[in-house]
């Protein structure tokens, strides 16, 4: 059996630690795409004459935000939400397949811009984004959400530690608007 590691990002031959980062504004398919990580390792692939076949795996976490605006907002042909970020997290961290804790986050917190990931629907006024981020261990009341509609800014903190997992998309469910809630999926 041979160690077979195989990534989307270089893979400097004499390190096992590999410093890796989200782009901060995610607004756009390809900055999400340069976010997304993939890696696979092993320790027990066995060669062959007839090759090997690798899977690889998002080592990244995604988020996606599902808003639904609050009455007030009334129904509109177009989406009035002007912009989505995620703060608190930090962007970069180094990765080291293969051991206990594969990751050691660094400590360059950016706010994050998301995209829209499914469409405007007027109807039901909800609207959902997203993006890749580290995966990460943030503490109580430093992750967030922040949405802006027109002039009006709504925010959200997570009053419990928020544990961003590696291979996870971790969904968040909110109401905006006068009375904003949310639920964490």
């Amino acid at each position: 059996n041979v160690i077979v590691t195989a990534a989307t990002f270089p893979l400097p031959e004499a390190s096992t630690s590999y410093a890796l980062s989200v782009q901060t504004d995610q607004s756009t398919a390809d900055a999400v795409k340069a976010s997304d990580h993939l890696c696979y390792y092993s320790n027990a692939i066995t060669p062959s004459t007839d090759g090997i076949s690798l899977g690889l795996n998002h080592i990244m976490s995604k988020i996606s935000v599902k808003l639904t605006l609050g009455t007030e907002y009334k129904a509109s042909e177009t989406n009035p939400i002007t912009s989505v970020s995620a703060f608190g997290a930090s962007t970069g961290a180094t990765y080291s397949p293969g051991t206990e804790t594969p990751w050691s986050e660094q400590s360059n917190v950016k706010k994050i811009t998301l995209i829209p990931s499914v469409a405007y629907d007027k109807n039901n006024r909800t609207a959902t984004y997203e993006a890749i981020l580290v995966p990460q261990t943030i503490a109580a009341n430093t992750f967030g959400i922040e949405i802006r509609i027109g002039e009006q800014t709504y925010e959200w903190k997570s009053a419990d530690a928020f544990t961003l997992t590696g291979g996870t998309n971790h969904t968040l469910e909110m109401t905006v608007g006068n009375a904003s809630s949310a639920n964490i999926n």
